[in-house]
């Protein structure tokens, strides 16, 4: 597919390249010296520096440093990305829900290239929900400190609960396993189980990663979370947040 590239592109072709970003489905990709301001669940924001920033056609927007595999600045799909300004160029990434804003302020454009993608495969991750279940039930620790697990695919009015065991005060927890990114219905259906319960019990949502909605459901309804990693391909160990 067509793509194009051009070093120190002036600010109306990087407008007009976002433009035909989002018409043709391609990634927008800009090398350039910026200022980052962030607005939402918290204020944030960097000096300038310089960075790679990235929009997708799902309305993904990423801000990466030189180092570290995770973005300094990022927004989900979804997010509505505009050019706000062309002296400097300044980008806006918002979403409504919840409300947050990244700003991108240019001091400089190195360059900037457009392409259109063509991905349609999906991941194949080794390893099944049914290894996460068995790893967490032999490893109660990654959960936390004094935690037993006693049962696998415990019985309730609901259906059967993946990890049934007690925290250090012998107070019951009941784990709900994800192998993917947990959603508000993975908290849903955590919250299914627990309401069929007579007794009073920890619910705990274990998963790699956790939508910002989903966080914010389990804290609504006081329910806790766990980052524990599947097996992946070519790797022999879980992790969870914790090991780092």
């Amino acid at each position: 597919m067509e793509s194009r590239v051009e070093t120190n592109p002036d600010p109306e072709v990087v407008e007009e390249w976002l433009l035909e970003s989002k018409q043709r489905k391609a990634c927008l990709s800009l090398y350039v010296r910026c200022e980052v301001m962030y607005d939402g669940r918290a204020s944030a924001s960097l000096a300038a520096g310089d960075r790679l920033v990235l929009t997708k056609p799902d309305g993904s927007f990423v801000v990466h440093a030189d180092s570290g595999c995770d973005p300094q600045n990022w927004m989900p799909p979804g997010a509505s990305i505009n050019i706000v300004d062309t002296d400097p160029v300044t980008i806006s990434a918002t979403r409504s829900d919840p409300n947050e804003l990244i700003r991108v302020t240019c001091e400089e454009v190195y360059h900037a290239s457009i392409m259109p993608m063509d991905d349609d495969a999906e991941l194949n991750l080794e390893g099944t929900e049914a290894d996460l279940q068995d790893y967490v039930f032999e490893n109660p620790e990654v959960i936390e400190d004094g935690f037993r697990s006693t049962e696998k695919e415990k019985e309730t009015a609901a259906g059967p609960v993946d990890i049934w065991g007690y925290d250090s005060n012998g107070e019951p927890v009941l784990l709900e396993l994800k192998r993917r990114t947990a959603g508000p219905d993975d908290v849903d259906q955590l919250r299914r189980y627990l309401d069929h319960l007579e007794i009073e019990v920890r619910g705990i949502l274990v998963a790699p990663s956790f939508s910002d909605r989903s966080l914010e459901m389990l804290d609504k309804h006081g329910l806790e979370s766990r980052e524990v990693e599947p097996q992946a391909a070519g790797r022999d160990e879980y992790h969870s947040l914790s090991d780092f």
